[in-house]
């Protein structure tokens, strides 16, 4: 499950557009969906914007 298939599902979840989601997060609707398809290469402060206003938090581990 992939940084794009979580914060769409999340979108999802609480019924927001990807529009809606971009006026709230300063993000262009344009750069959301491109991270959603998993063909951005987003910064991590647009990443943090995102993550923000979806109540979600994210969390590296190593690989085993």
């Amino acid at each position: 499950f992939g940084l794009g298939e979580a914060i769409a599902a999340r979108r999802a979840e609480l019924h927001l557009s990807q529009t809606q989601l971009a006026a709230a997060t300063g993000v262009p609707q344009a750069d959301i969906s491109r991270i959603e398809r998993g063909k951005g290469n987003p910064t991590m402060v647009t990443v943090g914007k995102i993550l923000d206003e979806l109540k979600l938090k994210l969390q590296v581990q190593p690989i085993h």
